[in-house]
């Protein structure tokens, strides 16, 4: 599990998807479910290079911005989407 100041990301147990748990907000967990394994590690490794590339963002900041960063650029990427 990778962790960070504002939130946790692991494998599925299949490992064909990826969750979140956000430390803060109403949408605590994000699940992406992707067809093959390959997708998910994929999407994974994209996620890694964005938290390296904001890591000296405020955390509250890194959250906006990587929720928006998957609001928009996934458009390319076929995906099932589960919000708790």
């Amino acid at each position: 599990m990778y962790t960070n100041q504002f939130l946790g990301m692991e494998f599925t147990e299949e490992k064909n998807g990826v969750v979140f748990h956000f430390l803060n907000g109403n949408r605590l967990a994000e699940e992406y479910i992707f067809k093959k394994p390959e997708e998910a590690t994929r999407f994974y490794m994209i996620c890694l290079r964005f938290f390296d590339e904001f890591a000296e963002e405020d955390p509250v900041m890194q959250q906006d911005m990587f929720r928006s960063f998957l609001k928009n650029n996934l458009m390319k990427m076929k995906y099932l989407k589960r919000v708790y």
